[in-house]
């Protein structure tokens, strides 16, 4: 990196987390626009203050760091050096509700860092806090290491807490303040003879509280990451005297998300402050830049143009996003392939350890180029020996890709309703009249308002609402996830009843030759207290909007599974029955035909969607894309 990155701001902070103050810095890029932000949870007698040269790395490079003491550490309240892990997880969850509220920060671009116990706690709050968008852990603390004499030595240590605590109503506390001195927390020895002589680490050693720090010692984390979805970050010290770098793998093995792991030679337990930190600070800020990205941070993409701005892909997408998902290939996450001059494919690089142990590309809908170009830019991807699972394309598309993979598969139909020629009159729409009609005598408003008009809480808990009905998860890859961001040309309609923010739809813009000729409803939330119709009526003033403006089309999106038949391409049988069997018996992993019965009362026009892979279609390759989908 050169010199010529924006100075920084530093802040000091303060926020409550259950009933106690706690204390931190935030060091903030010195920009106007919203940015990343990474929290920061130290490990078990650790503090804010050794964070600082990470804090000013990132802020230095455009993200913005709160580092912070932790319950019971360094300036924060609760019981001095004491570890309770929901204290802890709260302590996160609040240090987001900070960020958040902060207008200088994006609040879907938070990304949490957790070392040791604090890698602990990150994790465990991953499982609760689904905005936290990317995980990074150094040396995470995610099973009992301990022998079976030490285990039993803590075991005893914190029964003898438990009575201290019942019958002196204090934890017992012990000093070890001896042992200091050959506790090797850093490769470096210098490094780690200034840290013993921290003042904070010296009083830690001189009482340490039980039974609260058995429970840092003696955890199981291990056991409910497979939960997590968040992407997440493994970094390790090849020199770990503290937590052995099998505890890395270990966790590596067992998370079942977007992962990726780095052993990172000559650095101990405290990888942030030992001799290879640049190492940390640099695989940190590169995958914050990746899972959490600006859309104005350079991204990489296929050889023949070595690096292209996001707007660059915009100029293509303007010009040949025709189709309803074009739009989402500009979601975080995905990766790019493209030809200067021609167009792009975007696609997302899946890993499972069953299901593609050696890595999938998920490419996601057409390309986005002309029509003419589309066996041009099809043969140059696939030059890349990589296996690709095609999602979601047209029947035009199919046509061409039918000449270079085995199998394509019918895999649902997309609604399209011409908004020139829609009424609510007739009875093959009196039900969505009848839907429509209930929202508006309930007293439901609809108004369009840009994103950064609403407050976020309000978006937000109308999310966890829904999602909380819906089985708490949140669609990725052919369901573009809601960002607070600033993305053009997409249209925002709400419902209030009675002030309260009860519905919201978002629309995508679908493109051709500059101009555009349709939108597609991409996102859609409700709340259980919002009349039924609501989503209709948000849906149907929409509509009225877009024909007034002269845009024809409204795209209702994919019904997967449905109406599957025999097609003209040849076709993995087993599969199709399959799927048609998941669209009549697999309502508990996704309301397929719910969702099929509603777009047809719109009465629009049913066009076919395809899939297919380079290795062919198997029941294999669609539990694949179901796995990385999150629909499973």
């Amino acid at each position: 990196m050169g010199d010529d990155h924006p100075a920084f701001l530093c802040e000091p902070t303060r926020f409550l987390s259950r009933g106690e103050e706690i204390v931190g810095q935030l060091f903030l890029p010195n920009t106007k626009e919203r940015v990343s932000a990474l929290l920061i949870s130290h490990g078990l007698f650790g503090f804010k203050e050794t964070y600082r040269e990470f804090g000013e790395f990132l802020a230095k490079r455009g993200i913005a760091v709160l580092t912070m003491d932790m319950h019971g550490h360094g300036r924060s309240g609760g019981e001095r050096f004491a570890f309770h892990l929901l204290d802890w997880v709260a302590d996160i969850r609040a240090a987001v509700d900070f960020l958040v509220a902060h207008p200088q920060i994006d609040p879907n671009r938070i990304a949490g860092f957790g070392l040791y116990s604090g890698g602990t706690a990150i994790l465990e709050a991953a499982l609760v806090e689904p905005r936290l968008k990317a995980l990074i852990t150094v040396s995470a603390s995610v099973q009992n290491n301990c022998t079976f004499w030490e285990t039993f030595g803590l075991e005893t240590l914190r029964w003898i807490g438990i009575v201290c605590q019942k019958f002196k109503h204090r934890s017992f506390r012990a000093s070890v303040l001896w042992a200091l001195p050959r506790v090797t927390c850093m490769a470096d020895a210098e490094i780690n003879a200034q840290w013993h002589a921290f003042p904070l680490v010296k009083e830690a050693f001189a009482s340490i509280p039980f039974p609260a720090t058995t429970e840092a010692l003696v955890d199981n984390t291990i056991r409910h990451v497979k939960r997590i979805r968040t992407p997440t970050l493994v970094l390790h010290g090849m020199e770990d005297c503290i937590e052995p770098p099998q505890s890395a793998q270990l966790l590596y093995n067992a998370l079942t998300c977007e992962k990726a792991l780095h052993f990172i030679p000559k650095n101990g337990h405290l990888g942030h402050l030992d001799q290879r930190r640049q190492r940390v600070f640099e695989l940190t800020a590169e995958w914050i830049w990746d899972k959490l990205p600006s859309l104005r941070r350079t991204i990489a993409v296929s050889s023949s143009v070595g690096s292209l701005k996001v707007e660059s892909l915009h100029r293509y997408l303007e010009m040949y996003g025709r189709g309803c998902l074009a739009y989402s290939t500009l979601q975080m996450g995905m990766q790019y392939f493209v030809e200067k001059d021609v167009g792009y494919i975007a696609y997302y690089k899946f890993e499972h350890p069953l299901l593609a142990p050696r890595g999938k590309r998920l490419v996601l809908a057409d390309p986005v180029t002309s029509r003419e170009k589309y066996a041009f830019i099809l043969e140059r991807f696939l030059e890349d020996p990589t296996p690709a699972i095609f999602l979601q394309v047209s029947q035009e598309f199919a046509v061409v890709l039918s000449q270079y993979i085995p199998e394509i598969n019918q895999g649902g139909i997309e609604t399209e309703v011409d908004l020139f020629e829609f009424d609510l009159h007739g009875k093959t729409r009196g039900q969505l009249r009848h839907w429509i009609n209930k929202a508006i005598k309930e007293e439901v408003e609809v108004f369009e308002e840009s994103v950064s008009g609403i407050n976020p809480n309000e978006v937000h808990g109308l999310s966890e609402d829904w999602l909380e009905r819906k089985g708490g998860r949140e669609f990725i890859i052919m369901t573009r996830p809601f960002t607070f961001s600033y993305e053009k040309d997409v249209r925002y309609f709400w419902a209030r009843r009675e002030g309260k923010l009860i519905g919201m739809v978002v629309f995508d813009p679908m493109y051709e030759n500059g101009k555009i000729i349709g939108y597609y409803q991409n996102f859609v939330r409700a709340t259980k207290e919002a009349p039924h119709g609501t989503i209709d009526l948000i849906t149907f003033q929409a509509m009225e909007h877009f024909k007034s403006e002269g845009v024809r089309v409204l795209s209702l999106g994919i019904s997967p599974f449905c109406d599957i038949h025999d097609t003209d391409f040849n076709y993995n049988k087993t599969l199709a029955w399959a799927m048609k069997e998941s669209y009549r018996y697999g309502h508990r992993i996704y309301n397929f035909e719910g969702g099929a019965f509603h777009k047809k009362k719109y009465g629009g026009t049913e066009k076919k969607i395809y899939f297919g892979g380079t290795q062919g279609n198997s029941v294999k390759e669609m539990f694949s894309v179901m796995n990385a989908v999150r629909m499973i």
